[in-house]
């Protein structure tokens, strides 16, 4: 009662065009898009990626870097820079609003939109499999690819880190912040191969945390050329995870990215 009496005091606005969202559709449980956007929202999930020819919900296509690191595969639900921009601009909104308002809301929603394909990963990967006793034989946690300390200051947060709690939580699976991040620099302001050296020397395991014969999720928000995600998840395989799968919201395809292999 008390979220119906917030909504109808403080309607809830659409992240992707700031419009009011009517009141039929908040009370069916989308407090985050009008109809219009979220009819964009869906269909650039379903854009074909340019390597694999999949549709992106089902793109388990890497950069070289994340292939080369030993992950198994990159999930992701949308395409970064490409079609068009009222479909892309909704999943853009979506993130502005997560990294520099700090939305729950939107933040859930985000979370809840991975959930089903980081299921589906799972139960490619046998990640699901129980023994004799209906337990897992290897834990599951879920991490998060740190952003710079000066920005986290700067911005009170790190979106990726809430998504992935979110995550966590909707997946029944513990959350552990297994990574640090010890520079400052921009990534975005370095090409590629200077972002690929930069990562592999900030990205460490924190101490005290072990990853040691677990299963890992990796978080992040946007994927480019993948140098971060690499240097994580060569860090956790380096702390003995038995292996990593990445999951993104947005992701900017490339016609040759790799296929990621078959479980």
């Amino acid at each position: 009662m008390s979220s119906i009496l917030l909504n109808l005091l403080f309607p809830p606005r659409c992240a992707g065009c700031d419009e009011l969202i009517p009141v039929a559709d908040w009370r069916r449980g989308d407090e985050c898009l009008c109809r219009e956007c979220r009819a964009a929202w869906e269909l650039s999930k379903l854009e074909v990626c340019p390597a694999c020819h999949e549709p992106m919900l089902d793109c388990r296509c890497m950069t070289d870097f994340l292939e080369e690191s030993g992950m198994q595969a990159l999930r992701k639900l949308t395409a970064y820079g490409t079609g068009e921009t009222s479909q892309r601009s909704v999943a853009d909104r979506l993130l502005y609003h997560v990294k520099d308002q700090h939305i729950v809301t939107y933040e859930r929603f985000l979370a809840a939109q991975l959930v089903p394909i980081v299921q589906t990963e799972m139960k490619y990967r046998g990640w699901l499999l129980a023994d004799e006793s209906g337990v897992p034989p290897f834990e599951t946690v879920v991490t998060y690819c740190p952003r710079s300390p000066a920005m986290v200051r700067k911005q009170g947060t790190d979106q990726a880190e809430r998504i992935a709690r979110n995550l966590a939580s909707m997946l029944g699976l513990n959350f552990l912040p297994t990574l640090a991040r010890r520079d400052n620099t921009q990534q975005k302001m370095l090409g590629a191969e200077e972002r690929r050296r930069h990562a592999a020397s900030i990205y460490r395991l924190r101490r005290g945390v072990s990853v040691a014969v677990k299963r890992v999720i990796l978080v992040d928000d946007i994927v480019t050329t993948g140098t971060s995600m690499a240097a994580c998840t060569e860090a956790l395989l380096g702390g003995g995870a038995l292996s990593v799968i990445g999951v993104a919201v947005e992701k900017v395809v490339r016609k040759k990215e790799k296929k990621a292999k078959k479980a």
